[in-house]
């Protein structure tokens, strides 16, 4: 019994891991933008940052949302 917990256990914490790893690109975008606060790097910053995914998966949490 104790070594069937351990390897879903296991197995679980594989899948986390592995879940985990797979980062949306636009995120590692979104960490590599300047940190100053000055307004010409913001300015840049938001003149390089694409927001027209922004809304991509609305329409699929709406759907979840409304699901029965």
């Amino acid at each position: 019994m104790a070594l069937l917990a351990v390897v879903v256990l296991a197995g679980a914490g594989y899948l986390l891991s592995k879940k985990s790893l797979e980062i949306n690109p636009d995120i590692i975008r979104l960490n590599s933008q300047s940190s100053s606060d000055d307004p010409n790097a913001i300015e840049k910053d938001l003149e390089e940052t694409d927001f027209a995914s922004l809304d991509a998966e609305l329409t699929d949490i709406e759907a979840e949302l409304n699901a029965p």
